[in-house]
Parts: structure tokens; sequence; C-alpha cells
């Protein structure tokens, strides 16, 4: 019998968490850090098995001085925007890499064998307070080939 647990998303995400947590040549490794309004989305991705295979680390920095600890930066751009989504996916990028190499005694041959990427996401959706713009969402990914690839939504 296999798991079918209660959510909301598409097939099509499930396939894709399976083809990213299944990758074998090279595996892919990734660590994810979201604020706002997407914060759910972290529970998704154990909702596909194979999770353990490719996650690293998730997080919540969900207040202004939690994201600023995260971006090592108190002057961070606003806390939803398409700038912060890059600044948090490279942060993460950085702590996967520096968590590779300590679970590996400092190897950095482990770096070639793995795909890094970083994911993050922001996102300004139901609140009780005034809104500052648009419901919005930007998430960025930032990969070990220097790559940056982000997504708006409003």
């Amino acid at each position: 019998s296999s798991f079918t647990p209660n959510r909301a998303h598409p097939q099509a995400v499930d396939d894709f968490l399976s083809s990213v947590y299944t990758a074998t040549e090279p595996r892919n490794v990734f660590s994810i850090a979201v604020t706002g309004g997407g914060s759910a989305v972290i529970a998704d991705l154990f909702t596909v098995p194979g999770a353990s295979n490719s996650l690293m680390h998730a997080s919540i920095p969900y207040s202004h001085a939690a994201l600023s600890e995260l971006l090592g930066n108190p002057q961070h751009p606003q806390s939803c925007s398409k700038e912060t989504a890059i600044l948090m996916a490279k942060a993460v990028f950085k702590h996967t890499v520096s968590q590779l190499l300590t679970d590996n005694d400092g190897r950095f041959d482990v770096l070639s064998e793995v795909n890094i990427f970083g994911v993050a996401g922001t996102a300004a959706l139901v609140s009780s307070r005034p809104k500052k713009g648009l419901h919005r969402c930007h998430v960025s990914t930032f990969s070990s080939q220097n790559c940056v690839r982000t997504w708006d939504v409003y």
C-alpha cells in the first residue's frame, strides 16, 4: 500500500518533488527558507517520499530580526520582495554548502558530487494588518552554477 497524505497540491507537484528527491547523477541537495504567507510549503515538502535524500535544512525566518539574521543584514530590502527572495536563496545555498562540508569532515570534493541549490520564498497574503501593496509571492533559487531563477506572482 502507498501513503496518501491529505493535501491540496496537484500530482504534478508530487512528481516534480519526487524527481528532485530521486536524482542520483548527481544527487540534488538543497535547503529552503520561506517567510510570510508561503510557510506552509515546508510541510508539503515532506508529503512526498524521499525528502531526506535531498533536503538539508528548512527554516521560517518570520520576524524582521530572524530574517535579518539569515541575511546577515539588518537593513535588508522589504520582506516580501524579489530582492529579498534572491538574498534568502543565496543565504540558504551558503548554509547548505557549509553543512555539507561539516557533514563530510571538510572534504571539498563532496561539493562536486552533488547538485547544490538554495530555495527561498516570500509572500504577502492574508494579514490582520493593512497591506503595503498587492498580495504577492516571490520564489527564487540559487544553484552551484551561480544561477539565479526567480518567479513573481501578483
